[in-house]
């Protein structure tokens, strides 16, 4: 053989190697994947096959797999089981059956859910795990997960329990492990991003990349809408995490939550923010006790609704309303107002010391004398 021929041959033999036993070897010649589901009339839950073919370069036969299974529920009970059946490229055959159990307690906001999974697995040994989880708080604020495994197979088991909490400013968790090899981890985590911006600095439990600052004077502690956990923090500034760039967004503040004492000129705005940049948006607030005046010498001929009324300042400070109830907000504690219908003008003494029902009414209704010039 010549060493043109020896060349050769050798590479034709590295390029069998590469065939059969590198790159190409473990490479996917092609699959194929059904799916089918159907749901059935109410009551009787769903059904569905899955199945999947893939072939090898290097190898004969095809890996085979396909799951039958069935879902459903009773009350407050969620089940699903499914039988699987694998065939790898030797031929050899595994058997599976998989059985899904789930429990929702009681019917409150914060219901514990257990859940519990059990595998017969021929080939890889049967597997059963079961967990309770569940979230405290009336934000769902804490959360935790207890867990508790065991593998036949290796005869292994353990115990695992996690926990998070979420506040206004940050993420916080924790979690604690043991198997019955004696092995131990436990774990600590700390997360949320920190904003400079014009109005100063925000912290908040998450944050993407395009995201909408909130500044609301006086609106301390206010529930940031489509938020999780994010308040108005002291300085009047909230963050909302997650905003769509180029769509439209309502980024709003719960009125709700608000203090008796701050109102909004709105509750919402509509922001478009561009990718990758935060926008600021402002809400303009009122910030002052509210307090209601009854004229109680005015029977009939009551001012029209929407008259203003005037402090000793000739400052606006409220407005009536209907029946001759006066609305104002922001005054001193104790004072003058006037206000002027037509040919008529009248004047009162108010004490905002003074409660109607009780120290704790709110909002404060108090009657008063309007006196005509």
């Amino acid at each position: 053989m010549s060493l043109e021929d020896t060349l050769r041959a050798r590479e034709g033999n590295g390029r069998a190697y590469v065939f059969d036993r590198g790159v190409l070897g473990n490479r996917s010649k092609h699959q194929f994947q059904l799916s089918i589901s159907q749901t059935f009339k109410a009551g009787w839950g769903y059904g569905y096959i899955l199945g999947t073919s893939n072939r090898y370069w290097n190898k004969r036969k095809p890996q085979l797999e396909y799951q039958l299974g069935y879902s459903n529920n009773y009350k407050q009970l969620n089940y699903n089981v499914a039988f699987s059946q694998s065939r790898n490229h030797f031929g050899v055959k595994n058997n599976a059956i998989y059985v899904t159990l789930s429990y929702t307690f009681g019917s409150g906001k914060n219901r514990p859910y257990l859940s519990q999974t059990i595998n017969i697995d021929r080939s890889n040994g049967n597997t059963f795990s079961s967990s309770l989880s569940g979230s405290l708080g009336e934000d769902y604020a804490y959360n935790y997960n207890i867990g508790i495994n065991h593998q036949s197979r290796n005869n292994t088991s353990g115990i695992s329990i996690s926990n998070s909490y979420t506040s206004s400013l940050a993420r916080i968790g924790g979690s604690w492990s043991r198997s019955n090899s004696g092995s131990e981890q436990w774990s600590g985590n700390i997360s949320g991003g920190l904003v400079v911006h014009p109005k100063g600095v925000s912290l908040t439990p998450e944050l993407g990349e395009t995201f909408a600052i909130i500044h609301a004077k006086g609106a301390t502690g206010a529930k940031i809408n489509g938020t999780s956990a994010n308040k108005i923090d002291y300085f009047g500034n909230g963050i909302v995490p997650y905003v769509d760039p180029y769509n439209v967004n309502y980024v709003g503040i719960n009125p709700e939550s608000l203090s008796n004492e701050v109102e909004l000129s709105a509750t919402e705005q509509r922001v478009i923010p561009r990718a990758n940049n935060a926008i600021l948006v402002n809400f303009a607030t009122q910030i002052g006790q509210v307090a209601f005046f009854d004229l109680s010498n005015i029977d009939e001929d009551f001012p029209p609704i929407g008259t203003e009324v005037f402090n000793e300042s000739g400052e606006s400070v409220g407005v009536v309303a209907q029946g001759g109830r006066i609305y104002s907000r922001g005054l001193k504690e104790r004072g003058k107002l006037h206000l002027s219908w037509g040919e008529k003008r009248c004047e009162f003494s108010y004490d905002l010391r003074i409660k109607s029902a009780s120290e704790s009414s709110y909002p404060l209704i108090l009657p008063v004398v309007c006196k005509f010039d």
